[in-house]
């Protein structure tokens, strides 16, 4: 997993990983590299890289739960779905009816939709009752982090509001 998932994921890594001598956050090499990468890249031993493994996996579990529910609203819904050609302008080559949006990671650690073929992707299926052909994929280790969250279109964009723990 690239460093950016893991400060993503785990809100208080980038403190944790500052007490372990790594300041990921602000190198540049966190988009492509793995924690372990870049771990061995500083020359931690394999103990050093467990114990920081167990930190983490703590850190991640501890967190607040969060409800295991993602809104989308009807306005956000409706721009999926013209996204996915399926108010009439086919814009996807993918077989319709099968499209569905997972809500990823990037590479700078941002939260986003993603179109993909449903089933490529596990997770808990979420839509808004009034648009039921749109649908959202939330796995659920993204889930944890983002759970309660809801996904509207403000403005022309896609917002992806996280309730405060």
């Amino acid at each position: 997993m690239p460093v950016t998932h893991v400060l993503a994921l785990v809100p208080d890594a980038q403190n944790l990983l500052r007490e372990y001598g790594l300041h990921c956050a602000t190198c540049a090499l966190s988009t492509v590299e793995t924690l372990e990468e870049g771990c061995r890249g500083h020359g931690m031993s394999d103990e050093d890289l467990g114990d920081l493994l167990v930190d983490l996996n703590e850190l991640f579990t501890d967190q607040p739960e969060r409800t295991q529910h993602v809104t989308l609203t009807k306005s956000g819904a409706e721009a999926l779905r013209a996204l996915l050609g399926q108010d009439g302008n086919r814009k996807q080559d993918l077989p319709a009816g099968r499209q569905v949006f997972a809500v990823t990671i990037d590479e700078r650690g941002s939260f986003c939709l993603e179109c993909v073929t449903q089933g490529s992707v596990d997770g808990k299926v979420f839509n808004c009752p009034s648009v039921p052909e749109v649908r959202v994929v939330v796995s659920p280790l993204i889930l944890r982090r983002i759970g309660g969250a809801v996904i509207d279109v403000r403005e022309g964009r896609f917002k992806l509001d996280i309730p405060p723990i």
